[in-house]
């Protein structure tokens, strides 16, 4: 789980710093492009007079530090314009695009009663001074307008990020919520599953050995295997109930991937039943070629097999036909697919009620894992075709 935690925290900070260097390069971006077209425009240029100079070096440094400190640099250079607008000595029509640019990034970043003072005071300045100073009130205009500008873009885009934000929270408050309300359902039904299967089959099991102590033969056997069926059975659901109250096996799981051997697993699922049957009466046939392979499938396709393996092999005791007995079982696994047929004769009267909820849970998961899942009934044959992609050609 640290591992986990560390590997987590490790890609949130690359991705943390991938997005500031994007957000450096675009800021930087615009700043050099507003700092062009004030030069294009015919500011920025260099004058006899060393204030106006150091005035401009100042602006210009102050305008790319913004890419670096956006909130302390777009307030230096609003600050650097205001004051420079009301000393008459030093031209400040040369901060246009700059200036606007870093009201722009302010109202995006800064609180807005920051912001609207500055906007505020440097709209009263230029207008005050060219009424002072006999200036024209189109450049004064010019620069609020373009300073006006700026600041919308800027706001808007504050407020789509709010929004973004808010969006976002609102899904992660629903995730959230129909998250516990699954883990609430899932709780009651692990209650249910505890005060009722296992207790069942509890008493089961309980019977079984206590009816041993005076059987003997065939009864004996038969019920050795009804114990060992019904705790296999109980294991089964202390496992669903842990699943259930979402107790963490990422550990366990990967434990298993790596040691478990599931060409031995299957084979002995697919033995064990073929006996069963056997006893009962059913005559079957069983092809199984390259099961080396199955262990490169992993855990979650070979675990899938073992459960459709029981499912199919209960299937047959419920409505093959015991009169003809016949079914039939191949599975071949190579490098790309796994691939499952069985075929029973199907019985007119089945020896169980018929549900079709196992082979359709199959039927979603088998989809999931990318293979197909087909069924089928021909000339009173049962007919059941599954094929699923290995894991590496499935990513290919």
């Amino acid at each position: 789980m640290d591992a986990k935690l560390f590997e987590a925290f490790k890609l949130n900070m690359q991705q943390i710093k991938h997005n500031t260097k994007m957000h450096i390069f675009l800021l930087l971006t615009i700043m050099c492009t507003a700092i062009i077209l004030d030069a294009y425009a015919g500011r920025l240029q260099v004058q006899d007079n060393w204030l106006n100079n150091s005035i401009n070096i100042a602006y210009v440094l102050a305008c790319l530090s913004i890419a670096l400190f956006p909130r302390a640099g777009a307030t230096i250079t609003i600050i650097i314009a205001i004051t420079c607008t009301c000393i008459p000595i030093i031209d400040s029509s040369n901060m246009v695009f700059g200036v606007a640019a870093a009201f722009g990034i302010g109202f995006c970043l800064i609180r807005p009663w920051i912001m609207l003072p500055l906007a505020l005071l440097y709209t009263v300045a230029n207008f005050l001074m060219s009424l002072m100073h006999g200036l024209p009130l189109s450049t004064a205009m010019a620069m609020t307008i373009a300073q006006s500008i700026g600041s919308v873009i800027g706001y808007g885009i504050k407020r789509y990020r709010h929004e973004a934000e808010r969006q976002k929270l609102e899904l992660r408050l629903q995730t959230l919520k129909e998250r516990n309300e699954t883990m609430e359902r899932d709780r009651i039904i692990a209650r249910q599953m505890h005060d009722e299967l296992t207790n069942d089959l509890t008493y089961i099991i309980t019977v079984a050995e206590t009816r041993l102590m005076d059987a003997d033969g065939v009864e004996q056997e038969t019920l050795n295997k009804l114990s060992d069926r019904a705790k296999d059975a109980l294991d089964c659901a202390h496992q669903a109930i842990d699943m259930l109250r979402h107790k963490d096996y990422s550990s366990l799981d990967e434990q298993i991937n790596n040691t478990t051997l599931w060409d031995e697993i299957i084979t002995g699922i697919i033995q064990r039943n073929r006996l069963d049957l056997a006893q009962m009466g059913y005559n079957g046939t069983v092809s199984i070629q390259g099961i080396e392979y199955a262990n490169s499938y992993g855990k979650k396709v070979c675990d899938e097999v073992c459960s459709l393996l029981q499912e199919l092999f209960f299937n047959i005791r419920k409505h093959c036909s015991r009169q003809d007995g016949d079914y039939s079982l191949s599975i071949e696994v190579n490098h790309t697919f796994l691939n499952i047929i069985q075929m029973n004769s199907i019985a007119s009267i089945p020896s169980l009620t018929q549900s079709n909820r196992g082979l359709a849970i199959h039927r979603d998961i088998i989809g999931r894992l990318g293979g197909t899942f087909t069924t089928s009934a021909e000339d009173g044959t049962w007919i059941l075709k599954v094929a699923i992609p290995s894991p590496e050609s499935g990513s290919k």
